[in-house]
């Protein structure tokens, strides 16, 4: 409710000091919002060490960064940093962390489906950390942090736009050969088990 309030506000009001306090109040809710989802990750009873909640935990860490960009972006002008934050740090980070969960366990679980005439076959499907191997992902992780480092550093000086363009391209270009490798696997195991 308060961020549907918060949103008008922002959205119709005229006056700079009820445009602020909806920011402010945004800011404050997506605050809340990061430090209390990154608590329920903390507290997941899987101890394994897992790359999609440090995706999560550094989308999160964003989040805040962003939440308090917005309030000091009332007195300094900071938007380029915030919207890094908001897009690269936040939304991007968690759409690449469960990418290394999503993709492999729906390739196997299609796989799966496909040996329900020929129970055999099961055994024979490959396990669902091979779809994405662990090494692949903390490589994507590492180059996922270096990337959005280099995009904050760009919004100080522009003399790190080259190299931030050239690691996001190698952010991008890893993820898009995991996910081919992923897929070229998941066809390999679909046409084998089909014979």
């Amino acid at each position: 409710m308060a961020v549907f309030l918060a949103l008008l506000m922002r959205s119709f009001s005229d006056q700079p000091a009820l445009q602020a306090l909806a920011i402010i109040c945004l800011s404050i809710v997506a605050a809340i919002y990061a430090v209390f989802t990154n608590h329920l990750l903390n507290k997941r009873k899987r101890k394994v060490a897992d790359i999609t909640a440090r995706f999560w935990r550094l989308s999160l860490s964003n989040l805040v960064l962003a939440a308090v960009f917005s309030v000091i972006n009332l007195s300094y002008q900071v938007p380029v940093a915030i919207g890094v934050l908001m897009i690269y740090g936040f939304a991007i980070s968690v759409i690449m962390g469960m990418l290394q969960k999503i993709v492999p366990f729906l390739s196997y679980l299609h796989l799966q489906r496909r040996c329900i005439g020929n129970f055999e076959l099961l055994k024979t499907l490959p396990h669902m950390g091979n779809f994405i191997p662990a090494s692949r992902s903390r490589w994507q992780f590492r180059l996922h942090a270096a990337a959005l480092l280099a995009l904050l550093l760009t919004t100080t000086t522009s003399s790190f736009a080259t190299p931030a363009a050239i690691v996001m391209a190698v952010d991008f270009t890893w993820l898009g050969f995991t996910l081919t490798s992923a897929a070229c696997l998941y066809r390999k195991t679909a046409l084998r088990i089909a014979c």
